[in-house]
């Protein structure tokens, strides 16, 4: 029975059937959305590559933009061989120095601190030491102005 359906069928050819194929395919894609490379500022120095631009929407994109593709020197690997200074290792040393300083800063917190604790104690050792001083003065004086009044 079913090579009676194949046979009423009209035929269909290979390269219409792998037409249909791609046409579905086509339909289930997304659209791809250009999303183009940063542009060099004016001040940017651009070494042109001879190419075109990549793609960035997506990490591993390989479309190819109608922009030609450029180097900017102090954003890549070339920076060494053009003896540049690297911008992200000048703003992890001026991060570390900023750190440092707060470092210190903190630690002369904690120093200080130390010493006010020090001082602290310096000053109840004193207080305590009077306090008894003049209990002592007092009980002594208590004592003279009884012996005096019973005389």
């Amino acid at each position: 029975m079913s090579t009676v359906k194949q046979e009423e069928s009209a035929p269909v050819s290979l390269y219409d059937h792998l037409q249909q194929l791609i046409d579905d395919l086509e339909l289930r894609q997304q659209p791809h959305v250009d999303v183009y490379p940063e542009a060099p500022k004016p001040e940017d120095i651009v070494i042109p590559t001879g190419g075109f631009a990549k793609c960035v929407c997506r990490p591993g994109c390989t479309k190819e933009l109608p922009e030609p593709a450029y180097r900017i020197l102090g954003h890549s690997g070339e920076d060494q061989r053009w003896n540049l200074p690297n911008e992200a290792e000048q703003a992890l040393e001026a991060a570390m120095t900023q750190l440092a300083d707060a470092c210190m800063s903190l630690q002369a917190v904690f120093d200080s601190v130390s010493k006010i604790e020090e001082e602290q104690k310096r000053i109840r050792i004193q207080t305590n030491y009077l306090l008894v001083h003049i209990y002592s003065v007092l009980n002594f004086s208590i004592a003279v102005i009884i012996n005096c009044l019973f005389l």
